[in-house]
């Protein structure tokens, strides 16, 4: 009976299949490195969003409430209130909210602040009267009474010359405004006339044929009859440009 004797290659067969697998150390260590990133970002993430948005609330009408009434609305909001500045104001008493920088409607944080100004009342100021006066005189003027120029707009006027006052809101002598808006002419409207024939004509009527049209006469010599004009019949000009004769006396 013959005996199974292992041959000196099976042990090491055996050995070699006992023998586990192991993973380099360098890319466990960065496996372990990646999966700690990934955390950390997540929960900054996280962390980010839980502290930028918060709850949300309305912002209500502040303008025209006391300035104690509109702390109380704004802690029921859950927001605040700053007042920023004291003005006058023509309608608003005093210690009234006349105006708030964030609308009322609009959509805030829970903590947010509202800056807001707050009115001193009507003003005791005698408004000036600013017509016929250039513009930069308007402001020093504006500035000595203790006005606010609150605006300043711009239009044709045929009988106010360029660059001065035309109008002002509020009105001279007026009182209770902190402010003033102006009006400033930006001269006469660009209306185009054509020249007429003068030939012939006597000084006298061919200037009021002109001004008639808005335009101006200039001449020379010494007769009373137009010998010539500059520039010719049916040219157009602008209201106010000037049309040149020469003058002969009548043969």
């Amino acid at each position: 009976m013959t005996e199974n004797t292992p041959t000196e290659s099976e042990p090491q067969t055996a050995e070699a299949h006992e023998t586990p697998s192991r993973r380099p150390a360098h890319l466990t260590i960065l496996l372990y490195l990646s999966l700690f990133l990934l955390v950390a970002t997540v929960s900054t993430i996280l962390s980010y969003r839980l502290l930028s948005f918060g709850e949300e609330t309305r912002v209500p009408q502040f303008v025209g409430r006391s300035e104690r009434d509109a702390e109380a609305m704004a802690a029921d909001r859950h927001i605040q209130i700053r007042v920023i500045a004291t003005v006058y104001h023509p309608e608003i008493p005093v210690g009234f909210v006349s105006e708030q920088k964030i609308s009322a409607g609009s959509e805030v944080k829970e903590g947010q602040v509202v800056p807001v100004i707050v009115s001193k009342g009507p003003s005791l100021t005698l408004i000036p009267d600013f017509s016929g006066k250039k513009l930069e005189e308007a402001r020093f003027l504006a500035v000595e009474q203790g006005l606010e120029v609150a605006r300043i707009s711009y239009t044709r006027h045929d009988a106010v010359p360029e660059g001065d006052i035309a109008a002002q809101n509020p009105p001279p002598g007026a009182r209770g405004s902190s402010f003033v808006k102006l009006l400033v002419s930006r001269g006469p409207y660009r209306t185009f006339v054509d020249v007429p024939d003068l030939f012939g004509m006597t000084q006298t009527r061919a200037k009021a044929e002109l001004e008639e049209r808005g335009l101006l006469l200039l001449y020379t010599g010494t007769g009373n009859t137009v010998a010539r004009q500059t520039p010719r019949p049916g040219t157009r000009l602008q209201r106010g440009d000037s049309v040149e004769v020469h003058l002969l006396d009548r043969q």
